[in-house]
């Protein structure tokens, strides 16, 4: 046995397993699920909460304070960045909501990811490439690697997220690499 036949592979969805029969993709070798979205909404939102609570006595504050004041261009920054910071973590809690929960499913024959909009598939006679994502870094081109995105003939990306486990490495995506090289799908 393999280890791209050692797979961790659980049912797929009707609508993932059609898209996978339409394009031949074969046997289901191995899934991936995304972070719970509804967790992840709640961490932001709790997060936005922390700078609510920062910034309501930060306004009373600045409302009680001259401008004259030595305090006062402090306490204006904590309500600018705690207005900003709530603003923003409820706003990225509401993107997270919209764009829902992810999986991708590797077959013999190529990937499928699941999102909200319905099942991408990637053939890997079709694959044109399997990219490294790189977390880039001001001070350097690249950094570390966050994942890699598998793209098709037909232009449609699908972006596989690196999760890695006791040991530095992701099974998953060890199998996706083992199956893009095998079909020879450049890895670059």
């Amino acid at each position: 046995m393999t280890d791209l036949e050692r797979g961790t592979a659980t049912g797929a969805p009707e609508a993932v397993s059609a898209a996978a029969a339409a394009r031949g993709l074969g046997q289901l070798i191995d899934t991936r699920t995304g972070a719970d979205p509804r967790k992840a909404a709640g961490r932001l939102a709790a997060a936005g909460a922390g700078f609510v609570v920062v910034f309501i006595p930060a306004v009373f504050a600045l409302n009680s304070m001259s401008e004259l004041s030595a305090s006062w261009s402090l306490v204006e920054l904590v309500t600018r960045v705690s207005f900003f910071g709530a603003l923003l973590c409820f706003g990225w809690a509401v993107r997270v909501l919209i764009r829902g929960q992810r999986a991708w499913y590797l077959y013999a024959g190529g990937v499928v990811e699941q999102a909200r909009s319905g099942p991408r598939a990637v053939a890997w006679p079709d694959a044109t490439e399997l990219r490294t994502l790189h977390n880039r870094r001001r001070d350097s081109n690249v950094g570390a690697v966050v994942g890699y995105r598998l793209t098709g003939r037909d232009g449609s990306k699908l972006v596989i997220p690196l999760r890695a486990a006791k040991g530095g490495r992701d099974p998953f995506i060890d199998r996706v690499l083992a199956a893009a090289i095998g079909h020879d799908c450049p890895v670059v």
